[in-house]
């Protein structure tokens, strides 16, 4: 289950895409040049379809930190994530982790809730293979699929609450 808004979209987001979701995927991040004591950490949503899989990682405070910073810890965290599941790093106690040693088309993405200095996040981290969005993105994405897609009389027959919000909203005509 998702933390919180961002992370519940994005779930939903990539759902409405045919994604089977997982959300905050726990992984053992290790001592090493950037972690003086080892530690867990997560990775926000993973999303997997066919021989695909998508990490996701929501980012409410993006704007905050440098463009430098950023740069080299979204990366760093994604790079360690994907040691754990590649099965090159063992998470310790038999703590459950998606394998993605056969995915063949892996992508890294940042969902970034406040727009500030957006394009630059965007060409910072494209040079090291990952997605930039914003939430509005994100959000634009869910609606227009709803208004095109699903069946809006049908308010509660979806799961998320969320979703079911929004599809009351496209029905009032508030969206």
């Amino acid at each position: 289950m998702a933390k919180n808004y961002l992370e519940a979209f994005a779930e939903q987001w990539l759902r409405l895409q045919g994604y089977v979701t997982w959300c905050n995927v726990w992984y053992w991040r290790p001592v090493d040049e950037h972690v003086k004591q080892a530690q867990w950490s997560d990775i926000d949503v993973i999303g997997f379809k066919s021989n695909e899989a998508i990490l996701v990682a929501c980012e409410s405070f993006l704007g905050v930190h440098t463009i430098k910073k950023v740069s080299e810890k979204i990366p760093d965290d994604f790079q360690k994530a994907m040691k754990v599941f590649t099965r090159k790093i063992k998470n310790p106690s038999g703590v459950p982790c998606p394998d993605l040693s056969n995915v063949n088309n892996l992508r890294f993405l940042v969902i970034a809730e406040a727009p500030f200095k957006l394009d630059a996040y965007k060409q910072a981290l494209a040079i090291k293979g990952i997605e930039v969005k914003s939430f509005k993105e994100i959000l634009d994405d869910v609606i227009d699929f709803l208004k095109h897609t699903v069946a809006l009389d049908k308010i509660g027959r979806h799961e998320d609450h969320m979703i079911r919000l929004l599809i009351a909203l496209i029905n009032y005509k508030t969206l």
